[in-house]
């Protein structure tokens, strides 16, 4: 999927710039919340560089079964092409059948041994 086009009226929201303003203001850890795999491809190096932690999202998920292995098996190359970007599990609570819906990126960290990837956040 490509992002909308720029007009002058119009500048996309770029979340990773976003991120790294946060990253850059706050010693707290800071990721990108529901990135699609055409936001992961355009910015891995930024979100390695930068010490960004990625969300890994039902909702992007939500698409016929081999469109669904595509886009992990894309992200798993990503994420193997380097070893510090971190990860959390997200569902889409937004909707509510999708309330607590992540086996299928639970199975996905687990067959790509990303459990050191995990962040935790606690008080």
């Amino acid at each position: 999927m490509k992002p909308p086009a720029q007009t002058p009226q119009y500048k996309p929201f770029n979340p990773v710039e976003e991120a790294i303003k946060l990253k850059n203001e706050f010693s707290l850890p800071v990721g990108l919340a529901h990135p699609t795999l055409y936001d992961i491809e355009q910015n891995i190096d930024q979100i390695d560089q930068y010490n960004l932690f990625i969300e890994l999202n039902i909702d992007k998920l939500l698409v016929p079964a081999a469109k669904q292995n595509h886009i992990l098996q894309r992200i798993a190359e990503l994420l193997h092409s380097t070893s510090k970007i971190q990860l959390s599990i997200g569902s889409d609570a937004h909707t509510i059948f999708l309330i607590g819906a992540v086996k299928p990126i639970w199975d996905f960290v687990v067959e790509n041994n990303f459990h050191n990837r995990l962040i935790l956040i606690s008080e």
